[in-house]
Parts: structure tokens; sequence; C-alpha cells
């Protein structure tokens, strides 16, 4: 659940890593760059970590559910 949250505080973090070295690079070529790259950071890793912790729990809930009621199907035929 926490790794969950973990890993897509690292995309986010990746992804702003590689907006920097577009914007670094971007006079070399057609000099566009990312404005945006690092406006409201803090909400949007806050969010990040927020979010994948939850999905990652409600990811894992369903086959640990399954996995409960097949080992108490187990355990009442024996």
């Amino acid at each position: 659940m926490a790794s969950e949250g973990i890993e897509e505080t690292a995309e986010e973090l990746l992804l702003d890593f590689s907006k920097t070295i577009f914007n670094a690079l971007s006079p070399l070529g057609s000099g566009a760059k990312f404005d945006d790259a690092f406006k409201n950071t803090f909400d949007r890793y806050a969010l990040s970590l927020i979010g994948g912790a939850v999905g990652g729990s409600l990811g894992s809930a369903l086959p640990n559910y399954r996995a409960a009621r097949r080992s108490r199907k187990i355990g009442s035929q024996e």
C-alpha cells in the first residue's frame, strides 16, 4: 500500500526530472519549454502519494478477500 504511493511519487519526480532536462536542452532545438513544470509541486507529490496508497489498497483488497474466503472454506471442510 505505501509502496504504491512511493512508486507514484517517484513517477512524478521522474516526470519533473524529464521536464527539467527538456527545458535545459530546449535552446539547442525548437525552443519549446514546459513553463508549468514546477507549479504546485507539493500538491502533486502529496496527491500522488495518497492516491497511490489508496489505489494500492483497493487493488489488493479483492485478491486478499478471495484468499481469505478460500482459506475459510478449506478450514471448514476439515
